[in-house]
């Protein structure tokens, strides 16, 4: 099954910190501040990873949404990158090639030395100007810059609300945190003390709806999208999943 295509992601470098996130976190962020109604279309939103360091460091802190729980992982991510003499234009920068091995995945990457931003989409960095284009090998994923603006002040930070809630996960926990998610897809009711009835229904993040009568089917179908979507940048983090 193919990946999501077209997705709008921001790399802000603050004074303190860089941050990667899905665009559509500023959709929820106004959503939430204006207490506006989650139906089915301003549901569907592509909430993914949110990345988190300081600058100059390699300790990424990760939050993941499971659903509506949100955790929180930590972890170290460092690439070796071999320069190329190789050289292309994109727009108006003069981009380097460089390549790298790393998640299970060989990477190539076009970097800008104009921007002197040792950063790029993802947990990408360590090359001496930001990576302006990135891919793997086997075609699963591309990145692309396609603006770049200096802000006047650090932007407000539209996924403050779900980090704050989030739960550490300790790296030897994970899989075993995911495989549980896995095996019931709608423990999130649980936390949030909704009981489902055939007339009371919860919206799930893809905007299905969930009721007492639909509730084994909902579960079926969560499962078969984790397994099918189960190709993690990560590549050599991706977790076997019950084939059924």
């Amino acid at each position: 099954m193919p990946l999501q295509s077209g997705l709008d992601h921001h790399l802000d470098i603050n004074p303190g910190n860089v941050e990667y996130y899905d665009r559509d976190y500023f959709i929820m962020d106004s959503l939430m501040t204006n207490n506006a109604p989650m139906t089915e279309e301003n549901v569907k939103l592509n909430l993914g990873d949110v990345e988190i360091h300081d600058k100059n460091s390699q300790n990424y802190d990760t939050y993941e949404l499971l659903q509506f729980d949100m955790i929180h992982l930590k972890s170290v991510d460092k690439q070796k990158w071999k320069l190329s003499n190789d050289k292309k234009m994109i727009g108006q920068y003069n981009v380097q090639k460089a390549e790298t091995n790393w998640g299970g995945r060989h990477w190539t990457a076009w970097f800008a030395e104009a921007i002197p931003f040792s950063e790029g989409p993802y947990k990408f960095n360590g090359l001496p100007g930001i990576i302006m284009e990135l891919s793997d090998s086997r075609k699963d994923y591309s990145f692309k810059m396609i603006k770049s603006e200096n802000l006047p002040e650090t932007a407000k930070t539209p996924f403050s609300f779900f980090i704050k809630k989030a739960v550490f996960i300790p790296g030897e926990k994970y899989v075993k945190t995911k495989i549980m998610y896995y095996n019931d897809p709608l423990a999130f009711l649980k936390n949030m003390n909704i009981t489902l009835t055939p007339d009371n229904w919860a919206m799930l993040k893809d905007g299905t709806k969930v009721n007492l009568t639909n509730q084994k089917e909902v579960i079926a179908t969560q499962q078969k999208l984790i397994r099918d979507y189960n190709n993690p940048i990560n590549l050599d983090e991706a977790i076997q999943y019950p084939s059924k």
